[in-house]
């Protein structure tokens, strides 16, 4: 992983050259200006020269460090992702949407220790943030962001799973525009399939089913059962197999 990061930085800096002196005659504002443009035709790569003229000149900018921090994510720069990351996080220690950027970043240089760390300070905040606080109205955040297959697949992570049909983690899986779902992939457990299972003595009554689920439109896959609540990895891996094919669902329905 390590060697990995290493060359995508270096594509990254030579990348960075290859448009050097596009941007050396503007201003800071009409620099990031620019760079957000590019962003949002998702050229994050050009943006980035663009984006590190704000930096430069105002290295404390929440603006420059958010957007680097997003767009060096995008080109699977995460080390320098991580940079940006921590130093918006110094700044705003509080900002949940930052806690859910260095999750994501921690998950994608392989630092479980540090994910977990940062995880746990986030759902920390929340517990103590008072009820009309952002995060406390917000019922989940981003927890990973990966690319299977050439697809973007986005994770979220429910704070605090309820109802009778609570959801835990759902893996939304987006069409090639990278941003409009085409399927998902949720854990959850649903009180109706609990009841069967502890009516017909197929569960104790001690216990609850988890189940993982496809979703599309219409149709609806089931992959898999647990009786005692997975971790994240247990439940990615599963994932995993299912996008690439290497698990089978165990039932499926289509509701015509």
């Amino acid at each position: 992983m390590r060697t990995l990061n290493v060359a995508v930085g270096l594509t990254v800096l030579l990348g960075v050259c290859s448009i050097a002196g596009a941007q050396d005659n503007l201003t800071a504002e009409d620099a990031f200006r620019k760079g957000v443009e590019l962003s949002e035709a998702r050229k994050y790569r050009e943006a980035i020269p663009y984006f590190l003229v704000v930096y430069r000149a105002f290295p404390q900018s929440e603006s420059a460090l958010w957007n680097l921090g997003i767009a060096s994510a995008e080109v699977g720069a995460h080390s320098e992702a991580l940079k940006y990351w921590t130093a918006l996080g110094a700044k705003s220690p509080n900002d949940w949407r930052v806690l859910s950027k260095l999750i994501q970043t921690h998950q994608a240089l392989g630092d479980d220790a540090s994910r977990d760390r940062v995880r746990n300070a986030l759902f920390a905040l929340r517990k103590s943030a008072p009820p009309d606080a952002d995060v406390s109205r917000s019922d989940a955040y981003c927890r990973e962001q990966m690319l299977v297959g050439g697809r973007k697949v986005f994770v979220f992570e429910t704070f605090e799973p309820k109802g009778e049909e609570m959801l835990f983690f759902e893996f939304i899986v987006a069409l090639s525009d990278g941003r409009t779902e085409d399927y998902r992939i949720s854990l959850g457990s649903y009180d109706a399939i609990n009841l069967m299972a502890w009516e017909t003595g197929a569960l104790p009554r001690d216990k609850r089913l988890y189940h993982l689920d496809w979703y599309q439109d219409k149709a609806h896959r089931t992959y898999a059962f647990y009786e005692s609540q997975p971790t994240y990895d247990t439940v990615r891996a599963q994932v995993l197999d299912i996008l690439n094919g290497r698990a089978k669902p165990i039932s499926s329905t289509t509701v015509r």
